[in-house]
């Protein structure tokens, strides 16, 4: 009698158990199946979900034909298999020097950024060399970093200290080649180009030699001025268009002053606006999603709490049945 009362008594929360552990992960679930459910809590819980939902037998699967011919299976995995990439291509690959393959030859190139500008050598057919270049590139950025730094966001008086800026740095740079006994024109090919992330990409400016210094830096300090300071912290979509709008205006009078048409720049600018939008409301999807994962492990660990809630009342129902009739028994007894 008490044993079938405690079994209709217990059978009160396998409903409930069950649509929580269905709710449960997989993970989760077996966790809780095998740490905290005791051996007769699963037992009772397989009888119920048996009387719930009998066991069909289920039909025979039909047997696969046999595969005629000794022809061996398509060979479906990676390994052994070599890459595109030749093994002289990978140990010459290195930070700071770029290596593309034109016409059936690698070319190397060096490049090096500091405070958003970017310096660049010539192409040449020697890694080595490559290297050379990016030795005396790394030399002069540890050169003009400070001088950068201090007239990138800074309001010069016009024309005259861009052209104070641009000789300030045009003779440091000159003197690091001396050190490397290279020429910037002749040897390296060096020139210069202005970038800023905007939106998630990167603007660029067009590219200037040293002959041609003095305006380039005057366009390298007004998209920085415009692009604003990295503050660290993601900008709200308001203060992104406003940024975008300074430096489209100012990357397309750049260009229409290194000799570019204002509707090529208007198409090319166009077309990267769409795409970033496109790639923003992807990231935004994403940070949704990992707000709803977020979310969903606090649920999971609500509900995990309340079947740990559910087994701590039937674990004490179970003891106290047997002290009941334990206590009955006596009392018949007397």
């Amino acid at each position: 009698m008490a044993s079938s009362r405690l079994r209709a008594t217990s059978r009160r929360f396998l409903p409930t158990l069950y649509l929580l552990l269905q709710k449960l992960e997989k993970p989760r679930r077996q966790r809780m199946l095998s740490v905290i459910f005791t051996q007769a809590q699963r037992l009772e819980m397989e009888r119920w979900l048996l009387d719930r939902r009998p066991v069909v037998e289920a039909p025979a699967a039909p047997r696969r034909p046999a595969q005629r011919g000794g022809r061996a299976q398509r060979q479906t995995s990676l390994r052994g298999k070599r890459s595109r990439c030749s093994k002289k291509h990978a140990k010459t690959s290195t930070p700071g020097v770029v290596s593309r393959r034109r016409n059936g030859h690698w070319r190397h190139f060096a490049v090096v950024v500091v405070q958003r500008l970017e310096l660049r050598s010539k192409e040449v057919d020697c890694h080595r060399r490559a290297l050379q270049f990016h030795a005396a590139l790394v030399a002069i950025k540890q050169e003009i970093g400070a001088e950068l730094a201090l007239g990138r966001l800074t309001a010069l008086p016009g024309a005259v200290g861009d052209e104070a800026l641009a000789a300030l740095i045009l003779g440091k740079v000159t003197a690091v080649l001396a050190n490397f006994n290279l020429d910037a024109d002749r040897d390296m090919g060096l020139n210069f180009r202005a970038v800023a992330p905007v939106i998630g990409t990167t603007l660029c400016g067009p590219v200037f030699h040293p002959r041609s210094f003095g305006a380039g830096i005057a366009g390298w300090r007004y998209l920085q001025l415009a692009r604003g300071e990295c503050s660290g912290r993601s900008m709200n979509l308001k203060e992104e268009q406003e940024v975008w709008a300074r430096c489209r205006q100012v990357v397309s009078d750049i260009w229409e002053y290194a000799g570019r048409r204002m509707q090529d720049s208007a198409k090319r600018l166009d077309a990267l606006e769409q795409k970033q939008t496109s790639r923003r409301e992807e990231t935004l999807c994403r940070k949704r999603k990992t707000q709803r994962a977020t979310q969903e492990v606090s649920r999971q660990e609500r509900r995990e709490a309340r079947i740990a809630k559910i087994l701590a009342t039937w674990t004490r129902l179970e003891r106290l049945y047997p002290r009941r009739r334990t206590a009955m028994s006596s009392a018949k007894e007397l």
